[in-house]
Protein backbone atom coordinates (compact mmCIF):
# COMPACT_ATOMS: atom_id res chain seq x y z
CA UNK A 1 0.00 0.00 0.00
CA UNK A 2 3.06 2.46 0.64
CA UNK A 3 4.42 1.65 -2.59
CA UNK A 4 1.36 3.00 -4.10
CA UNK A 5 1.15 6.24 -2.08
CA UNK A 6 4.53 6.63 -3.50
CA UNK A 7 4.70 6.10 -6.65
CA UNK A 8 0.96 8.19 -6.98
CA UNK A 9 3.11 11.26 -5.07
CA UNK A 10 6.04 10.88 -7.87
CA UNK A 11 3.78 10.27 -10.58
CA UNK A 12 1.98 13.60 -9.09
CA UNK A 13 5.12 15.69 -9.01
CA UNK A 14 6.28 14.22 -12.10
CA UNK A 15 3.34 15.58 -13.61
CA UNK A 16 3.24 19.12 -12.32
CA UNK A 17 7.37 19.65 -12.23
CA UNK A 18 8.57 20.47 -15.78
CA UNK A 19 11.11 18.22 -17.17
CA UNK A 20 14.18 19.63 -19.15
CA UNK A 21 16.94 17.19 -20.42
CA UNK A 22 20.46 17.62 -18.55
CA UNK A 23 22.75 20.21 -19.38
CA UNK A 24 20.39 22.20 -22.26
CA UNK A 25 20.62 25.68 -20.49
CA UNK A 26 23.84 26.14 -21.00
CA UNK A 27 24.24 23.65 -24.16
CA UNK A 28 27.47 21.67 -25.25
CA UNK A 29 31.44 23.33 -23.87
CA UNK A 30 33.81 24.22 -26.25
CA UNK A 31 36.20 21.67 -27.06
CA UNK A 32 40.05 23.45 -26.70
CA UNK A 33 40.22 22.43 -30.53
CA UNK A 34 37.09 24.94 -31.37
CA UNK A 35 38.46 27.59 -29.35
CA UNK A 36 41.91 27.49 -30.07
CA UNK A 37 43.08 25.66 -27.37
CA UNK A 38 41.49 27.71 -24.38
CA UNK A 39 37.83 28.12 -23.63
CA UNK A 40 37.55 31.64 -23.36
CA UNK A 41 34.04 32.57 -22.17
CA UNK A 42 31.97 32.90 -24.99
CA UNK A 43 29.12 35.73 -25.11
CA UNK A 44 27.10 33.89 -27.92
CA UNK A 45 24.51 31.84 -27.43
CA UNK A 46 25.33 28.14 -27.80
CA UNK A 47 23.68 26.02 -30.77
CA UNK A 48 21.04 23.72 -29.30
CA UNK A 49 22.68 20.61 -28.92
CA UNK A 50 22.14 17.91 -31.93
CA UNK A 51 21.60 14.95 -30.10
CA UNK A 52 18.64 13.50 -29.41
CA UNK A 53 15.47 15.03 -28.49
CA UNK A 54 14.29 15.13 -24.82
CA UNK A 55 11.81 12.37 -24.07
CA UNK A 56 8.74 13.43 -24.05
CA UNK A 57 6.09 11.92 -21.29
CA UNK A 58 2.60 12.05 -23.32
CA UNK A 59 0.12 12.44 -21.39
CA UNK A 60 2.17 12.28 -18.19
CA UNK A 61 -0.06 14.68 -16.56
CA UNK A 62 -3.36 12.79 -17.49
CA UNK A 63 -1.56 9.48 -16.46
CA UNK A 64 -0.27 10.97 -12.86
CA UNK A 65 -3.98 12.17 -12.08
CA UNK A 66 -5.15 8.74 -13.09
CA UNK A 67 -3.01 7.56 -10.85
CA UNK A 68 -3.24 9.67 -7.93
CA UNK A 69 -6.96 9.05 -7.92
CA UNK A 70 -7.14 5.19 -8.52
CA UNK A 71 -4.34 4.93 -5.68
CA UNK A 72 -6.62 6.93 -3.84
CA UNK A 73 -9.55 4.79 -4.87
CA UNK A 74 -7.95 1.78 -4.11
CA UNK A 75 -6.86 3.13 -0.37
CA UNK A 76 -10.50 4.17 0.42
CA UNK A 77 -11.71 0.58 -0.78
CA UNK A 78 -9.18 -1.37 0.96
CA UNK A 79 -10.44 0.49 4.43
CA UNK A 80 -13.94 0.09 2.92
CA UNK A 81 -13.07 -3.67 3.09
CA UNK A 82 -11.91 -3.74 6.20
CA UNK A 83 -14.48 -2.18 7.89
CA UNK A 84 -16.86 -5.05 5.91
CA UNK A 85 -14.48 -7.40 7.44
CA UNK A 86 -15.05 -6.81 10.94
CA UNK A 87 -19.17 -6.30 10.44
CA UNK A 88 -19.33 -9.62 9.11
CA UNK A 89 -18.24 -11.05 12.27
CA UNK A 90 -20.70 -9.46 13.92
CA UNK A 91 -22.95 -9.84 11.64
CA UNK A 92 -22.03 -13.72 11.54
CA UNK A 93 -23.03 -13.75 15.54
CA UNK A 94 -26.31 -12.14 14.82
CA UNK A 95 -27.19 -14.86 12.86
CA UNK A 96 -26.15 -17.07 15.54
CA UNK A 97 -28.25 -15.33 18.08
CA UNK A 98 -31.31 -15.42 16.43
CA UNK A 99 -31.52 -18.88 15.19
CA UNK A 100 -30.57 -19.19 18.91
CA UNK A 101 -33.56 -17.47 19.91
CA UNK A 102 -35.63 -19.17 17.24
CA UNK A 103 -34.96 -22.37 18.07
CA UNK A 104 -35.49 -22.00 22.01
CA UNK A 105 -38.81 -20.32 21.79
CA UNK A 106 -39.60 -22.99 18.85
CA UNK A 107 -38.77 -25.51 21.63
CA UNK A 108 -40.68 -23.72 24.24
CA UNK A 109 -43.66 -23.72 22.25
CA UNK A 110 -43.45 -27.36 21.56
CA UNK A 111 -43.40 -27.91 24.83
CA UNK A 112 -46.36 -25.84 25.73
CA UNK A 113 -48.39 -27.04 23.14
CA UNK A 114 -47.73 -30.52 23.90
CA UNK A 115 -48.98 -29.52 27.71
CA UNK A 116 -52.31 -28.25 26.55
CA UNK A 117 -52.65 -31.25 24.18
CA UNK A 118 -52.54 -33.07 27.84
CA UNK A 119 -54.50 -31.26 30.09
CA UNK A 120 -57.30 -31.01 27.30
CA UNK A 121 -57.40 -35.13 27.24
CA UNK A 122 -57.53 -34.96 30.67
CA UNK A 123 -60.43 -32.33 30.55
CA UNK A 124 -58.35 -29.79 32.90
CA UNK A 125 -58.72 -25.71 32.48
CA UNK A 126 -56.57 -25.10 29.67
CA UNK A 127 -56.89 -20.94 29.46
CA UNK A 128 -53.91 -19.83 30.75
CA UNK A 129 -51.94 -22.01 28.86
CA UNK A 130 -53.74 -21.32 25.55
CA UNK A 131 -53.08 -17.41 26.82
CA UNK A 132 -49.20 -18.60 27.13
CA UNK A 133 -49.35 -20.60 24.10
CA UNK A 134 -50.10 -17.48 21.91
CA UNK A 135 -48.06 -15.15 22.87
CA UNK A 136 -45.21 -17.37 22.61
CA UNK A 137 -46.81 -17.81 18.92
CA UNK A 138 -46.16 -14.18 19.02
CA UNK A 139 -42.81 -14.27 20.39
CA UNK A 140 -41.80 -17.10 17.56
CA UNK A 141 -43.06 -14.99 14.49
CA UNK A 142 -40.79 -12.00 16.23
CA UNK A 143 -37.96 -14.81 16.42
CA UNK A 144 -38.44 -15.58 12.91
CA UNK A 145 -38.55 -12.30 11.63
CA UNK A 146 -34.95 -11.47 13.43
CA UNK A 147 -34.06 -14.61 11.74
CA UNK A 148 -35.04 -13.46 8.49
CA UNK A 149 -33.08 -10.19 8.39
CA UNK A 150 -29.74 -11.20 10.29
CA UNK A 151 -29.85 -13.85 6.97
CA UNK A 152 -30.75 -11.20 4.66
CA UNK A 153 -28.35 -8.67 6.17
CA UNK A 154 -25.84 -11.56 6.23
CA UNK A 155 -26.35 -12.13 2.19
CA UNK A 156 -25.82 -8.53 1.69
CA UNK A 157 -22.20 -7.66 3.58
CA UNK A 158 -20.84 -11.08 2.17
CA UNK A 159 -22.29 -10.07 -1.46
CA UNK A 160 -20.92 -5.99 -0.57
CA UNK A 161 -17.59 -8.02 0.16
CA UNK A 162 -16.94 -9.93 -2.84
CA UNK A 163 -18.06 -7.19 -5.30
CA UNK A 164 -15.40 -5.01 -2.99
CA UNK A 165 -12.60 -7.50 -3.90
CA UNK A 166 -13.35 -8.26 -7.27
CA UNK A 167 -13.15 -3.85 -7.97
CA UNK A 168 -9.67 -3.98 -6.01
CA UNK A 169 -8.60 -6.48 -7.83
CA UNK A 170 -9.69 -4.79 -11.16
CA UNK A 171 -8.49 -1.17 -10.07
CA UNK A 172 -4.99 -3.23 -9.17
CA UNK A 173 -4.98 -4.59 -12.60
CA UNK A 174 -5.54 -0.74 -14.08
CA UNK A 175 -2.90 0.46 -11.29
CA UNK A 176 -0.05 -1.83 -12.88
CA UNK A 177 -1.28 -1.33 -16.62
CA UNK A 178 -0.76 2.59 -15.51
CA UNK A 179 2.70 1.92 -14.13
CA UNK A 180 4.04 -0.33 -17.02
CA UNK A 181 3.66 -3.58 -14.42
CA UNK A 182 1.21 -5.37 -16.09
CA UNK A 183 1.46 -8.61 -17.03
CA UNK A 184 3.01 -9.68 -20.37
CA UNK A 185 0.90 -9.66 -23.32
CA UNK A 186 -0.33 -13.30 -24.90
CA UNK A 187 1.28 -13.91 -27.84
Amino acid sequence: MARILILATLSALLATVPVEPLGAEQGPAPTPDQTGGESPPSTAPAPPPSASPAPTFPDSSRDAEQIAKLSASIAEDAKRLDALKAELDGVKEEVARANAEFTEVEQKRRSLAEELERLREEQQPTEERQDMLDGLDKTLALAAERRELAATSLKTVTEQIATLETKLRQSDLALKKLLGEGPPAAP
